[in-house]
């Protein structure tokens, strides 16, 4: 949130030294050269820039190159990821441009700092913002996603196709063998979630151990997964959690229960 805090005092500085509406210079947004040194490949650099954002969405649209500079204050928290949009409610949209989520797209919502891939890839996102899918840039809730109405997102995956599959595996694999480098729990709990989000239903008894870590973010998030999946072998730990777990965990177990169909 801190970042965040910085982030919105530069905007209001920035707005109390504007000069009035009739003479304000517009501010320019993000071009190809300012994605160049992330080495995007050309098809992506296309989907991004041949959009006309008004007739898309009119409240999603290309961040500003002042934007763009100051969000790169999140390098630290995520160097994988180039922002590139943004609504009207200052949370903002980005491509994992190298590391195993390459290609991938997340949000950064300014009330959830929760950096899990969303979007299989740039055109996937645009079409849900054409077809109206996607109307912020909020993280959707899994519980929201578990009903029976069309996932908001990509991730987590109602069903893979068998390349998906396997390429999705591959990646929470990948990630799950970097949590042992992650002695900072949220750090740990953000690249465990990015994981979590690419397993495959066939796979999630992998996670079954996790409903034992001493993580509390993880006990309060990976509850919703499970029932978001409704998988069933999640549900007796589920049972026993709501009955007699932490306080971590106890009431979310309790909660994601109630959510399984089965």
């Amino acid at each position: 949130m801190a970042f965040f805090n910085q982030l919105f005092r530069k905007k209001a500085d920035s707005a109390k030294k504007r000069p009035a509406a009739s003479s304000e210079p517009k501010q320019l947004s993000i071009n190809r050269q300012t994605l160049a040194p992330f080495n995007l490949l050309e098809s992506e650099l296309d989907s991004i820039f041949q959009q006309n954002y008004n007739s898309l969405h009119p409240q999603i649209h290309l961040i500003t190159s002042e934007e763009f500079q100051a969000l790169s204050m999140m390098t630290e928290v995520l160097p994988d990821v180039c922002f590139l949009w943004t609504d009207d409610e200052s949370n903002y949209a980005g491509l994992f441009y190298q590391g195993p989520l390459r290609g991938k797209i997340m949000f950064l919502d300014h009330g959830n700092p929760f950096y899990v891939p969303l979007y299989k890839t740039v055109d996937s996102f645009i079409q849900r913002v054409a077809d109206g899918s996607i109307e912020n840039l909020y993280i959707p809730e899994l519980g929201a996603q578990s009903s029976e109405n069309k996932p908001v997102a990509d991730f987590p995956m109602k069903a893979d196709s068998s390349s998906e599959m396997q390429q999705n595996y591959a990646c929470s694999k990948i990630l799950l063998g970097q949590l042992s480098q992650f002695l900072d729990e949220d750090a740990y709990a953000q690249i465990a979630f990015q994981a979590f989000y690419l397993m495959p239903k066939e796979h999630l008894y992998e996670l079954l151990p996790f409903l034992d870590n001493e993580n509390m973010y993880i006990l309060q998030e990976l509850p919703y997964l499970f029932a978001f999946h409704n998988f069933l072998p999640a549900r007796p730990p589920l049972e026993k959690a709501a009955e007699a777990g932490n306080n971590y965990i106890k009431s979310h177990a309790q909660n994601a229960l109630k959510r399984y169909t089965a």
